[in-house]
């Protein structure tokens, strides 16, 4: 069973953990990967996806155009593998092993021109910018809001040139190594045809061009499959919904319907409780591959106490979609997250009667998903304004209720600037919130259970004044009894 998957960046690893420590060298693989994934051991992770690289490598690789990414070179350069080394590692405390491949990382539009890559240098015909530009990308260049900033370092996949590059690191990497599985990370980063780049949905062609790179990599898998004599298993990393994903040129019903993946992990960038992944269960479980998307409590504070109940409501949201696990993806230090949502997240019956804090984004997104993403609906002007807001719920605590197990649920705003309390009205699904109470910028409601619902719940706003505030925060707080 595969209760969560952790996505580990692998840079983390070092360059946040170890740093000096592992530059001078000395170290079992126990002690470079214990410090890391060890931290994980006993939770609900099953499967580690380890970000092998993509326009640098992290393993010795014997590719000319693939430079070693520079915070393993002192390991690497020692006679180490680093990919061998996690791989055994994983395997020793019985953890599924995927390596997770970038498709698209751009990471290097915002590094100095002397650390490009020598390959995209010389190859700026194979890029999306084409090379027009200065490799540094300075802002006057491309303003930083644009998505051209962003991804002019980015591959061209319609070039066939480009596909047998990428394909080179992929087929080293599997034929070499004792994996369980590879995960093709489209979400770092998603763009990969010329329509994207000039802000138009890739085109049929350019969706059948990815379509058939799939179908080759399929076969690469089935075919070190046979050879090993066990399943060679792969996933897909991908934007938020079936139509962002088919808008970057990823056809995910037809891969399906193609038999192409075995898991699929739906990407939200940083937007969760937004997220709807209903239509990707429905149409993944048609053909029996299971659903993880990826779940983060970032969205909300990072208060004492607050952040593991976020992490237990994004969970909860999405298990009430019928998802088959969760997916965490960048944790970077693992323990400045709350080490209990590891235990908890993946099993939605331990889920079921623990506190939890809802939410509705406020987080903006990062400038290179604003074509694919899900837009915050927060923060909200409340001057002279009439709004839906849309919170989204898990619990079922009509249940909950009935056993006298649920605490008064407290629907938390957070109002900044001015607030005229008899010109503002609030509605939970239609019915009038009253009697709330205002204490330094935050107007709390005591919620009847029966109010709200599980899935996405409507809050309206109607002011009537045009001197008013900015909403910045809602909240649903889910407290129960023997806690």
């Amino acid at each position: 069973m595969r209760r969560v998957i952790l996505n580990d960046d692998a840079n983390y690893s070092f360059a946040y953990e170890l740093g000096d420590k592992f530059k001078q060298g000395g170290f079992s693989s126990e002690e470079l990967f214990g410090a890391r994934i060890g931290k994980v051991l006993g939770t609900q992770v099953d499967s580690v996806f380890w970000n092998v690289g993509h326009y640098s490598l992290k393993y010795p690789t014997k590719l000319k155009d693939f430079p070693v990414q520079n915070v393993y070179k002192p390991m690497i350069d020692g006679g180490l593998d680093p990919l061998e080394l996690i791989c055994r590692y994983c395997h020793k405390h019985s953890l599924e092993f995927f390596a997770s491949y970038r498709m698209n990382d751009c990471h290097d539009v915002y590094i100095s021109e002397e650390e490009v890559i020598p390959y995209k240098k010389a190859h700026p015909e194979l890029l999306l910018g084409e090379g027009k530009a200065s490799f540094a990308a300075e802002e006057q260049v491309f303003p930083s809001i644009s998505l051209q900033f962003c991804y002019h370092l980015a591959f061209n996949y319609a070039l066939e040139a480009v596909r047998n590059h990428i394909f080179s690191a992929i087929q080293e990497v599997c034929q070499n190594y004792e994996l369980d599985g590879l995960e093709l990370d489209f979400m770092r980063f998603p763009m990969f045809f010329k329509s994207n780049y000039n802000s138009h949905p890739a085109t049929d062609e350019e969706t059948e061009i990815m379509t058939g790179f799939l179908q080759r990599i399929r076969l690469l898998l089935d075919e070190v499959s046979t050879a090993r004599g066990r399943p060679f298993l792969l996933g897909v990393n991908v934007p938020p919904t079936i139509e962002t994903s088919r808008y970057v040129g990823l056809d995910i019903e037809q891969w399906l319907r193609d038999d192409l993946i075995d898991i699929v992990a739906p990407q939200s960038a940083y937007s969760p409780l937004s997220s709807s992944v209903e239509p990707f269960v429905k149409l993944a479980h048609q053909y029996n591959v299971p659903i993880y998307p990826r779940c983060v409590g970032g969205w909300a504070a990072m208060g004492s106490g607050l952040l593991a109940l976020a992490w237990r409501a994004a969970a909860m949201a999405f298990w009430n979609q019928g998802v088959d696990g969760m997916y965490l993806f960048n944790l970077g230090d693992i323990e400045g997250y709350p080490a209990e949502a590891l235990r908890e997240i993946g099993d939605r019956k331990i889920l079921a009667r623990l506190d939890k804090c809802y939410g509705i984004e406020f987080n903006k997104l990062a400038k290179q998903f604003a074509h694919i993403g899900i837009p915050a609906e927060l923060p909200l002007n409340l001057n002279n304004t009439k709004h839906v807001l849309h919170l989204v719920m898990g619990d079922d605590i009509q249940s909950a209720s009935a056993e006298g197990k649920l605490l008064p649920p407290q629907l938390r705003l957070k109002i900044s600037g001015a607030l005229a309390k008899d010109k503002i009205s609030f509605k939970l699904n239609g019915h009038a919130l009253a009697d709330g109470t205002l204490a330094e910028e935050w107007l709390t409601y005591i919620v009847e259970p029966s109010l709200l619902k599980m899935g996405v719940n409507e809050l309206r706003v109607d002011n009537n004044s045009v001197n008013s505030g900015v909403l910045e925060r809602v909240e649903l707080w889910l407290r129960y009894s023997g806690q």
